[in-house]
């Protein structure tokens, strides 16, 4: 069934009700069209207004259905709106608690960094100074505002002897870091404050990954090394003084012991022979030890001389080899020496400090090799080096021992805990002198594999 809208429906009545109002205009009132026009007039009247009444009676429904909708949407909105003012309070609040509790925690690293005793500089991915606390201020002679924002290069002097240490060498530019790293470490390096002041440090340059990833770019700490070297050398002073004291009486001991076996030797029993021989071993031990003790002395305060010149390499090892079989052979230990396939190897080195460097060497190895085990020499040689390789069939160095073992008075930890029976002197000595040639040394080596 067709509906009509509002506008439709007045329309149509609207026609009628000019056609009866025409119709009326032509009868008389009380004529039956007269009476019939004036009818539809009233009907249309009757049904225009009820027709507006009702269409305005579904509008103000309607409006007042929005306006019901509109309200309860906007005290939706208001509730929502109030929620998020709260959430947003509490945020704030928390991010503030958040904000208060790193700045304390920061405060309280920062008073930490500026009471260590080791002088620490932060420096960004720019090798710009970000920090610096005052023990860094006092080696390098400057206070923050002289530091801050300033590059590397610019306001520090690091010394490795006569080089300097550049920027990217302490603080390398690294993309891709996957682990924390010490890309820099030195003992005995000389700082020169801004005053001129000259300051013996040990040096570490780190890079972390966390302060990699918020531009930071690396953590140098500096150790101020100036009273370790004054204690260091009194100590040198005294061992020294000591060992020149003892050299004297011991050289006399074992002199005269010498000469007292010799002039008696067909009155002296075995026992006593044995006795004296034990006594004249200790004696060489000692004197030995004396000897070492004056060599470091030396080393530390640089005074350590080499006298250069031109030797024949091959005739050194032969005569080191053939002198140190002997004591090999005493202890059932098989020397083997292979030679390379040449006449002569001619090297410039010290003749007496070279032979001090292989006969240490070789003696550690029959000292450390049980009877029956083996000792294997051999050279490797090229245009511009000789290399010397010794391996032996002993006890093996355990691989945590390997990085010290050239280290002052280290000594080795054997079975059940036991200390070797040396002084740890012997190879700090031997690496000292090979560093003197400008050379290497190195140790490969396995527990029971030697």
């Amino acid at each position: 069934m067709p509906k009509f809208n509002f506008s439709a429906k007045v329309t149509l009545t609207t026609v009628i009700f000019i056609v009866f109002s025409a119709v009326a205009l032509n009868f008389a009132w009380f004529s039956p069209w007269g009476i019939l026009a004036v009818g539809a007039v009233l009907l249309w009247v009757i049904v225009t207004g009820f027709t507006i009444l009702k269409v305005i009676s579904s509008k103000a429904h309607k409006l007042e259905e929005v306006a019901w909708e509109s309200s309860q949407k906007g005290l939706q909105f208001l509730s929502a709106q109030k929620e998020l003012d709260l959430n947003y309070q509490a945020k704030i609040q928390d991010l503030s608690l958040k904000e208060t509790r790193a700045s304390s925690q920061i405060n309280q690293l920062l008073a930490g960094l500026d009471g260590s005793a080791d002088g620490i500089i932060i420096l960004d991915s720019s090798r710009k100074v970000v920090y610096l606390n005052k023990a860094a201020q006092n080696l390098v002679g400057l206070n923050p505002n002289e530091a801050f924002g300033k590059s590397y290069d610019d306001i520090f002097q690091f010394y490795r002897g006569t080089d300097q240490i550049n920027g990217f060498e302490i603080c390398p530019n690294i993309l891709d870091l996957k682990e924390d790293r010490i890309v820099l470490d030195e003992h005995g390096v000389k700082v020169i404050a801004k005053s001129g002041k000259e300051n013996l440090i040990n040096l570490t340059s780190q890079i972390t990954r966390q302060a990699h990833m918020v531009n930071l770019g690396c953590i140098i700490t500096l150790h101020d090394a100036s009273k370790d070297k004054e204690f260091e050398n009194m100590k040198m002073d005294f061992v020294s003084m000591a060992a020149h004291e003892l050299r004297t009486p011991i050289t006399s001991i074992h002199g005269y012991l010498d000469v007292f076996t010799k002039e008696n030797s067909d009155k002296l029993s075995d026992d006593a022979k044995g006795l004296l021989n034990k006594v004249a071993i200790a004696t060489q031990q000692l004197q030995a030890l004396v000897e070492n003790l004056l060599s470091v002395s030396k080393i530390e305060r640089g005074a350590l001389k080499t006298n250069m010149e031109r030797i024949d390499y091959l005739t050194i090892v032969k005569q080191i080899t053939d002198e140190i079989n002997v004591r090999a052979k005493d202890k059932n230990i098989k020397l083997t020496v292979e030679w390379p396939k040449v006449q002569s190897l001619i090297i410039e080195a010290d003749k007496v400090r070279i032979g001090e460097v292989i006969m240490n060497l070789l003696s550690n190895a029959i000292n450390y090799t049980p009877a029956t085990g083996t000792i294997k020499v051999w050279l490797e040689n090229d245009a511009n080096s000789v290399t010397t390789c010794i391996a032996d069939s002993g006890q093996g160095i355990p691989k945590e021992a390997i990085p010290h073992l050239f280290g002052k008075f280290f000594r080795v930890v054997q079975k059940l805990g036991q200390e070797s029976k040396s002084n740890g002197l012997g190879l700090y000595i031997t690496k000292s002198v090979i560093d003197l040639h400008h050379g290497r040394i190195w140790v490969d080596s396995e527990v029971g594999k030697g």
